[in-house]
């Protein structure tokens, strides 16, 4: 009998130290993190980030938003300096709005 991982089984076992520091996050703890427009109205959540295998710099973040329970949704990727962190949001702010 063969047993497979799911990498989200990996994620859950790993006993890895995701701490953050001033200037690193765990990616982990950046998807599923709220993105707002420049209105600061909600637009949709990060699902995930692609990264450039050979620089190791985030190239862009893909944007998920609409559906319902991730049923339906829509993905939009969205270059990583288009995002930056609001403290008061609790989430990423950017100049891209819902309609666009």
């Amino acid at each position: 009998m063969t047993t497979t991982t799911t990498q989200t089984d990996v994620k859950k076992d790993r006993d890895v130290p995701r701490e953050e520091t001033a200037n690193l996050i765990a990616s982990d703890k950046v998807e599923e993190t709220a993105v707002y427009g420049a209105d600061r109205k909600k637009i949709g959540r990060i699902e995930n980030l692609m990264i450039d295998k050979f620089t190791g710099q985030v190239a862009y973040a893909v944007l998920s938003f609409g559906g319902f329970f991730g049923a339906g949704s829509e993905h939009y990727p969205i270059p990583w300096a288009m995002l930056k962190y609001d403290e008061e949001l609790g989430g990423y702010i950017t100049p891209v709005t819902k309609d666009q």
